[in-house]
């Protein structure tokens, strides 16, 4: 191991002083350990600091406390990997604020593969988001992509799960420190990742009583967009953790794609906030393997195929609702309330899916409040 990590975690430890600053410092003084020699004028003179943050570092006179922590990190099975090092996360080095240590335990090198998706959403996920997960996680797993997301409730955890049951693989970025999975509900995801070849990351060490600060979250949802090439979000309320991973991704020059959903449905307001605001839409799972690169972008417009009584349109439609609205619609315009009869299914999935229809340019409104095939 690196003797630098020692100050590294030490400099990591300075109240308030933020991993911009902390890798400002160790490129200028070339080491931490450099930076605990420096003078306090020398410091000064680095333009990072202010007196009180200069002052912080010099009253840091011992550092065998974190001799320790690396033996109790050791014996958890747990690593700590520095920015310097060539396993690094590229991509993450490549935004503004990266953490300049992280702990992990498992296959780090994920990290620094080809086509990498976080996959956020609400941690309260409807059917309809659990139906277009069980479609685009397996699709994206077999070409190849890992998934990157947060282990929280809802979207995180059903898209880790996914993707392990596809044989992907999958990598979770917790709020606090990786020698459980957190929440504790998820101890056995937790160990799947680690059973099959996944990774559990965060840049905090272990939180002491199990208390997770707030600003960790948000701390933490950075890194899912910055080890990522691309966000996708699933369900998301108007104010939600998804929408500052979103947020991320945009700043840090990553790709955004959501999936659209009902205007009704307080889970896809988010998303389709996102949308007007610019962002991909994912109606299929071919939009997010377009925006991969994984396959080409089709310019041609489709063939359009007449409607008859034995032949509808539904080739390139991507779920069996889908599919069984389209040939409910092919005859006559239906209206919401008989979609719902006929199709018996919740009367919010069949909302959040005919709008996704009418994006697709599938289903149109007619008079009436009606729904005809196009």
């Amino acid at each position: 191991m690196d003797p630098d990590i020692i100050y590294q975690m030490a400099l990591s430890g300075i109240p308030n002083l933020g991993p911009v600053k902390q890798s400002g410092l160790i490129d200028f003084f070339s080491s931490a350990k450099k930076v605990f020699s420096a003078g306090y004028k020398e410091l000064l003179e680095t333009g990072l600091l202010n007196e009180h943050e200069a002052a912080l570092i010099k009253a840091v006179e011992r550092f065998d406390g974190y001799t320790a922590q690396i033996k109790v990190l050791r014996d958890s099975h747990i690593r700590v990997l520095s920015y310097k090092d060539m396993l690094y996360p590229a991509r993450l080095r490549q935004i503004a604020s990266f953490p300049i240590l992280l702990y992990y335990r498992g296959a780090i090198d994920l990290l620094n593969q080809k086509n990498i998706l976080a996959v956020v959403g609400s941690r309260h996920m409807t059917d309809y988001g659990r139906n277009v997960l069980r479609d685009f996680i397996p699709a994206l797993t077999d070409q190849g992509v890992v998934i990157v997301s947060g282990m929280a409730f809802g979207v995180d955890v059903t898209a880790h799960i996914l993707c392990l049951d596809a044989k992907g693989k999958t990598v979770a970025v917790q709020a606090q420190g990786v020698e459980k999975g957190h929440p504790a509900a998820h101890a056995g995801v937790f160990q799947r990742i680690m059973d099959n070849g996944g990774c559990v990351i965060s840049e905090f060490p272990f939180i002491e009583n199990g208390a997770v600060e707030k600003f960790h979250f948000p701390r933490r949802n950075r890194l899912i967009s910055g080890m990522s090439d691309a966000v996708l979000v699933v369900e998301a309320a108007e104010k939600s953790g998804a929408l500052i991973t979103a947020r991320y991704a945009i700043e840090q020059n990553r790709d955004c794609f959501a999936v659209p959903g009902s205007i009704y449905q307080n889970t896809s307001r988010g998303c389709l906030n996102l949308i007007k605001d610019g962002a991909g839409v994912a109606c299929a799972v071919q939009d997010i393997l377009e925006g991969l690169g994984l396959v080409k972008r089709s310019h041609e417009k489709q063939e359009e195929l007449p409607f008859t009584e034995t032949r509808v349109a539904t080739d390139h439609l991507e779920t069996p609702l889908e599919r069984q609205i389209l040939v409910c619609c092919k005859d006559r315009p239906v209206s919401m309330d008989e979609l719902v009869d006929m199709v018996r299914e919740p009367a919010s999935f069949v909302t959040a899916t005919i709008t996704k229809m009418q994006l697709m340019g599938k289903l149109k409104e007619v008079e009436g409040k009606k729904f005809a095939a196009v």
